[in-house]
């Protein structure tokens, strides 16, 4: 029993010590394997923290500066543990552990592309073969999509995929962390292209006080007083596209006249005034008003972020471009009152020979004189002039005189005005006149009667004018031919008075009545007869953007039309002719900018003396540092042009590079139109931005570990 005992302890040995054998044997065979995993967890480890080290650092350079990405182009921390070096959007950061082991983060904003699609040079040292791309969309006003880099040499193309969204006023962090075998020292910060170990983090910030800004869009910004003066039947409507709240904010009074009996709508627009109230007839059911709070943010787009003629532009001359009727362009070195009174006194001065860049093409052969604009041009100030103007010969009427005779808006004007003593002159008994349009419908309509002695009586009437006004009512009846399409079908008692009976009537009552010239027009008299109206400036660069760029005031005489197209003033910006169809390039969005005001007059002297207003079409953004004027009709015309603008109406009010409305009295809209109609389109903001507050911080609202 004890021999069978003393076997079986010896057989449980001999297991034991097998089993102790294959153990330490599998411990001598896994060690170098479990040494290596471990090594690996920590390089893991050390990769991600490198990474969180990144992202740290970006955080920390957008907060002082929101439109970083990587572009310093030098050594920003040189210590003993961290190390980080800019170069035009790629990022090189080391950071030292405890045990003096160097881990790298790798940061990209740059596409590699040798376009500067994103606004930057290719790198001069740093470049990365990564497709992870960061993208800073802090300061925009839109979103935009972030690329990965699939093109040659992990180059971002136009055809990249863009698998994320990132929302305004977020930033889109992409950053690479690597420990191990690095190999990398502030002496050679890019290190190892093979053997270690990475982590890619990839994180979504953005300012959660700045996420309800959607509310801060709007159709227009105004820093002054916005006031529109719309026709019989007209309105100002306002509209949002892409799901934006159709809203137009002022930081003074908003109002409307005249028009329909509503004469304001937005179906869920917002209003917002200084006092909180839209003086208009609107539905309140489906326009709200409040107060525009002053602290509330304007889009600024300062004089150095605007995106003019590039260095490949063509170069023009400033001065006076003046067109003759027989399609020559004269050329005159000086601004425009130089030339004003220059050629008052030498009305036959031919000038030079105009000299027109190469990308753009004077066209005489068809019925209007056109230049045509195939690429950008940048306006050169000479040692006289840094202004940039294009006239008639006879200039461009602005505002209309009226009729045949230009005596005859005067005559009407003091006639409306001194109505009683008007009638009583020419038509001393009671009676009454009715005036109709074509088609039969009731223009204006009175009757009046007299008491008491002889003339001058004692004066009274009854008045209804559903489409005109009285000063328009006295121009048709002193010269017909002003309304050619109304009628005075019923009269009793009444006899119109002819121009030359009210002359003399005037000249009776101590008034004398000039013809002189229609404002804006500088010979009218010249035997030349080329108006605004027979002069076109087309944008024509197909898929490319055009600027027409100027250092001073700009003055533009006839139709601007074209796609793609911006014109950028650094001073006053005036635009005369037979309207406008004019859009933007959405990559750029600015169609109008002026470091001055903005007017419009789309005034056609149809025949001589008798005039009416085209419309105007614009589409993008259109900014002012002063005020935007916009003259599409006038008391003394039926016929009305209509304003529409597609994209965002900013009317800064000074220096936008300092707070709105700085510039007391400016920054107002003032439109005499017979309708308006604004949409908001978002898809023009791209170089739009709002200044984020001081201090301002930063949320991850995603954090995620790329492959």
């Amino acid at each position: 029993m004890k021999l069978r005992r003393r076997g079986i302890v010896i057989v449980a040995c001999l297991i034991l010590l097998m089993v102790t054998l294959m153990v330490v044997g599998a411990g001598l065979a896994l060690g170098p394997a479990n040494l290596a995993a471990g090594t690996n967890v920590a390089d893991q480890l050390r990769a991600r923290q490198a990474a969180e080290s990144g992202v740290q650092y970006a955080i920390t350079r957008l907060r002082l500066n929101s439109d970083w990405k990587g572009d310093a182009n030098q050594i920003t921390v040189n210590s003993p543990d961290m190390y980080v070096e800019e170069d035009r959007g790629n990022v090189i950061g080391l950071v030292r552990d405890s045990g003096g082991q160097w881990s790298q983060f790798r940061i990209r904003f740059n596409y590699q592309d040798g376009a500067g699609a994103e606004g930057l040079d290719d790198p001069a040292q740093f470049v990365f073969t990564s497709p992870y791309v960061s993208v800073n969309n802090l300061g925009s006003s839109q979103d935009v999509q972030a690329p990965r880099a699939d093109g040659p040499g992990y180059s971002v193309q136009s055809n990249s995929p863009r698998p994320y969204t990132v929302p305004r006023w977020s930033v889109l962090m992409a950053v690479e962390g690597r420990a191990g075998r690095v190999a990398a020292t502030p002496t050679n910060p890019e290190g190892a292209t093979t053997g270690f170990t990475k982590a890619t983090l990839e994180t979504l910030l953005q300012v959660p006080n700045l996420m309800s800004v959607n509310n801060l869009d709007a159709a227009a910004m105004v820093a002054g007083n916005f006031s529109a003066n719309v026709g019989t039947g007209g309105l100002v409507s306002v509209e949002g596209k892409s799901g934006r709240t159709p809203r137009l904010r002022s930081r003074a009074a908003v109002s409307v006249a005249g028009g329909a009996s509503q004469n304001y709508t937005s179906t869920q627009g917002k209003v917002t005034s200084s006092s909180g109230t839209l003086s208009a007839s609107y539905d309140t059911n489906q326009v709200g008003v409040s107060i525009e709070d002053p602290t509330d943010p304007f889009y600024q787009l300062i004089w150095s972020d605007v995106r003019k003629a590039p260095s490949s532009a063509s170069k023009w001359d400033a001065g006076t471009y003046v067109w003759w009727q027989d399609g020559t362009l004269h050329y005159y070195d000086m601004n425009y009152a130089d030339y004003v009174t220059y050629i008052q006194a030498n009305p036959n001065d031919s000038g030079a020979a105009a000299v027109v860049p190469g990308q753009v093409v004077s066209d005489t052969a068809g019925a209007y004189k056109i230049l045509r604009l195939t690429s950008s041009v940048d306006v050169q100030a000479t040692s006289n002039t840094d202004e940039f103007n294009i006239l008639t010969r006879r200039g461009a009427a602005e505002d209309p005189v009226g009729g045949a005779a230009n005596y005859v808006l005067p005559i009407a004007t003091y006639a409306a005005s001194n109505c009683p003593l008007f009638m009583s002159t020419f038509n001393p008994l009671p009676g009454s006149m009715t005036v109709q349009d074509s088609s039969g419908n009731p223009v204006f309509s009175a009757s009046w009667n007299y008491s008491g002695p002889p003339s001058p009586a004692t004066y009274s009437s009854s008045v209804s004018s559903p489409q005109a006004s009285i000063i328009q009512i006295h121009q048709f009846l002193i010269d017909p031919t002003v309304f050619p399409q109304w009628t005075l079908t019923q009269s009793t008692n009444f006899t119109p008075p002819t121009a030359a009976a009210i002359q003399a009537w005037g000249t009776a009552q101590g008034v004398t009545f000039t013809a002189g010239a229609a404002p804006g027009e500088i010979n009218p008299n010249l035997t030349d007869s080329l108006t605004a109206s027979d002069l076109r400036i087309e944008f024509a660069g197909g898929n490319q953007p055009v600027t027409l760029a100027g250092p001073g005031n700009m003055r533009l005489t006839g139709s601007i039309l074209g796609s793609g197209g911006s014109i950028v003033s650094a001073g006053n910006l005036s635009i005369t002719g037979l309207g406008a169809d004019f859009s933007a390039n959405q990559a750029n969005g600015v169609n109008l900018y002026s470091c001055g005001d903005i007017t419009f007059s789309s005034l056609d002297e149809v025949t001589s003396g008798q005039y009416a207003y085209q419309d105007v079409h614009l589409k993008g953004i259109v900014y002012s540092w002063g005020d935007f004027v916009a003259k599409l009709s006038h008391s003394s015309l039926p016929a009305q042009g209509t304003f529409k603008m597609d994209g965002m109406l900013i009317t800064y009010g000074g220096d936008p590079a300092g707070q709105p409305g700085t510039n007391s009295g400016k920054g107002n809209v003032s439109l005499d139109s017979g309708q308006v109609n604004f949409v908001f389109d978002p898809s023009y903001l791209n170089q739009l931005a709002t200044k984020l507050p001081s201090g301002f911080k930063l949320k991850s609202v995603s954090w995620n570990q790329l492959p």
